[in-house]
């Protein structure tokens, strides 16, 4: 009888911490899906219907609705110069009175007739603000001067049938353009007018518009502003560790209020018994509290007096503003200041390559940035080109280049960054109290096989912190067992493949004395 003995690392990143505006390429599916989400278009009573022949009835209305005027335009009580209007009589009345349509001829409008693409694009370039009036284009030339301009890129004729999914297509990326004589593009002016809301902004790709008033500033701004509020962390096992600066780790920390509220990385306090905040200006302040912590999100929100360790107090830190995480998109420029390598004062730039990372679990999504970092970046500041804070920086894939990541500060949203927090000692005790209480189960107890069958066990765990467990087989020449990929933090199958006939159990425990050391799952298998 042979026994085996297998190891999985917890569902916790494979990590080394060494230790927009312009043309619009979606699909029509994308481009409809935003717009709706925008509330800028609406369906007919058989939905979008995207391959279907646009009238330009409903061109008129598309635009109206896309420039975010439906409400002005049904409270309107104009006349209608067209006969022919219909049900769309208020929408062609209000964009014929803001000079973006005209009719076929006087008193017809040709609502019922298909929609040109000249016709929708002119309509489209004169709500970023070109006038044919003025001499910016002519209808006849609208295709050529929109694919000069971006709207378009060569795919329309004068031929083309202008589908449904045409006008989506087109109109999503006009919403990217800017406007004529204006750095605002189309969402962003949206946006500051109140026709779009930052909720449903924050759920489409063109979340940039939310910044549409903040500043933007230079590196050599953003390290200004954020640079005496970062801090090198130094953690110590014990107080003869303390009383002679032996750190068994180093990392980073930054302030978020005046009062010494800082946030850093759970991974940079775990099993520390004391910590120490040396500032830029070469001062140390003792951490005297953890606030909250969150293992698997990998971050925690400390308490640092404002008395050194000369005995002089200072009356406030700088401090960086929080941002709006969920506001983050791919693309973004950033900035990262942290404390790399124990060496205070680092800024490097770069661009959020993945606003919603899947490292794990869905339920855990982080940014994913291309600025290096090195060890001790762990716990610096992720800022975006505003100088506020987005992340917090706390490790990178292992044979990535440059694939760095960074927790969202959104995940703070609910925390209260007051009150003095628990002590280390507390901290630990605390941490025990959840490793003994976790659990290990799995989803089937009792398995029968036939030879060479296999079958797939969820093995699940309830411990709130990265963990490590393995399986240990009573009798390998039975069956033999191999880990899948992690579901979720808490989730992982278990492959048994039966190998000859017989019985015999599989134990699956927590190792390196991280979960409770008396749970275990048992399998029983039965090969046949």
């Amino acid at each position: 009888m042979k026994k085996i003995l297998a190891l999985i690392l917890t569902a916790v990143l494979s990590v080394s911490l060494c230790a927009p505006a312009g043309a619009a390429h979606v699909t029509a599916t994308e481009a409809i899906s935003t717009l709706e989400t925008l509330g800028l278009v609406k369906g007919t009573g058989s939905g979008f219907e995207p391959e279907r022949t646009a009238t330009r009835a409903e061109a008129v209305t598309m635009l109206v609705r896309l420039l975010g005027r439906e409400d002005a335009a049904l409270r309107a009580t104009g006349w209608c110069p067209f006969s022919d209007a219909g049900w769309a009589a208020k929408y062609i009345t209000y964009a014929y009175n803001s000079g973006l349509v005209t009719g076929q001829s006087a008193g017809w409008f040709g609502s019922a007739a298909d929609v040109q693409i000249r016709d929708y694009l002119t309509m489209l370039l004169r709500a970023l603000g070109y006038s044919t009036a003025t001499g910016d284009f002519t209808w006849a030339g609208s295709i050529a001067f929109a694919d000069r301009i971006g709207l378009t890129h060569g795919e329309y004729t004068a031929q083309t049938p202008m589908l449904r999914e045409d006008l989506a297509l087109i109109s999503y990326t006009a919403l990217t353009m800017k406007m004529k004589n204006s750095e605002r593009t189309l969402i962003e002016q949206l946006y500051l007018d109140g026709a779009v809301s930052a909720s449903a902004l924050k759920a489409t790709r063109l979340s940039y518009a939310l910044a549409a008033e903040k500043p933007v500033y230079s590196a050599a701004e953003i390290h200004e502003k954020s640079v005496d509020a970062m801090f090198l962390l130094n953690v110590y096992e014990t107080e003869e560790d303390l009383q002679h600066n032996r750190p068994f780790s180093n990392s980073t920390g930054f302030f978020v209020t005046g009062d010494g509220v800082a946030l850093t990385c759970w991974h940079s306090i775990d099993g520390a018994a004391y910590a120490r905040a040396t500032a830029a200006d070469g001062k140390c302040y003792d951490v005297t509290g953890i606030i909250f912590y969150d293992a698997l999100w990998d971050i925690a929100v400390l308490r640092v007096s404002r008395t050194d360790t000369e005995g002089a107090t200072t009356r406030f830190f700088p401090y960086l503003d929080l941002g709006d995480s969920d506001s983050a998109y791919t693309g973004e420029q950033i900035y990262t200041v942290s404390d790399a390598l124990g060496r205070i004062d680092n800024l490097t730039d770069g661009l959020i390559s993945n606003a919603g990372r899947v490292v794990d679990d869905p339920a855990y999504r982080v940014l994913q940035i291309t600025a290096p970092i090195s060890s001790g970046s762990s716990g610096g500041a992720l800022l975006n080109a505003h100088g506020e804070v987005i992340g917090v920086l706390y490790g990178s894939f292992v044979n990535g280049e440059n694939m760095n990541l960074a927790v969202p500060v959104n995940v703070l949203s609910s925390v209260a960054f007051a009150g003095e927090g628990m002590s280390f000692t507390e901290f630990d005790e605390a941490e025990q109290a959840k490793m003994d209480a976790s659990t290990l189960k799995a989803s089937d107890i009792t398995v029968s096989l036939a030879v060479d069958e296999e079958k797939e066990i969820v093995i699940t765990h309830d411990c709130p912190r990265p963990i490590t467990i393995y399986y240990e087989i009573e009798d390998s020449d039975i069956v033999s067992c191999e880990w899948g990929d992690f579901t979720s933090k808490f989730t992982v199958p278990l492959r048994i493949c039966a190998l000859e006939r017989g019985t015999t159990e599989i134990e699956v425990r927590f190792a390196d004395g991280k979960g409770n050391p008396d749970a275990v799952a048992t399998i029983h298998v039965n090969v046949s």
